[in-house]
């Protein structure tokens, strides 16, 4: 499946954390696409945007919403996010989003960070790995 990736930083990032955060991302999102045998093929990054910014605040999160309801024209068939939840991922994306990616028929994959030292589910991509001191298992948002 080709794969939009999504990504942030929040508000006043420096030039050094702008890059950290968008190869972190990058590398989760690629983890979670390969385990799926699938493939990025384009990228979304806002930068100084807020978690909790909606969609209309978010000038990249605007240009992927508004590639995605052009079928024609769209080079995605599901959207990966290197960090949860994110405005496309998790509770939010139950509420606008979620309903508007059912209905163009585009799949989320997301990571969703497990606390404790307890064992991680397999998610349905790949097994966990240790990362930043959560366990993160992948799964699918509900349908």
């Amino acid at each position: 499946m080709r794969l939009a990736f999504y990504g942030r930083t929040g508000p006043h990032p420096s030039p050094e954390g702008v890059a950290r955060a968008l190869a972190e991302q990058v590398e989760v999102a690629g983890a979670i696409a390969r385990g799926g045998g699938h493939e990025i093929v384009v990228e979304f990054f806002d930068v100084g945007v807020a978690r909790g910014a909606p969609l209309a605040r978010r000038p990249r999160a605007a240009a992927m919403f508004l590639e995605l309801a052009d079928r024609a024209g769209r080079r995605f068939d599901g959207i990966v996010v290197g960090q949860a939840p994110d405005a496309v991922s998790g509770e939010r994306c139950r509420g606008v989003v979620g309903p508007l990616l059912d209905h163009h028929g585009v799949v989320v994959l997301a990571p969703e960070p497990q606390l404790g030292d307890g064992p991680a589910e397999p998610g349905p991509l790949r097994e966990p790995r240790r990362r930043d001191g959560l366990r993160r298992r992948l799964r699918r948002p509900a349908a």
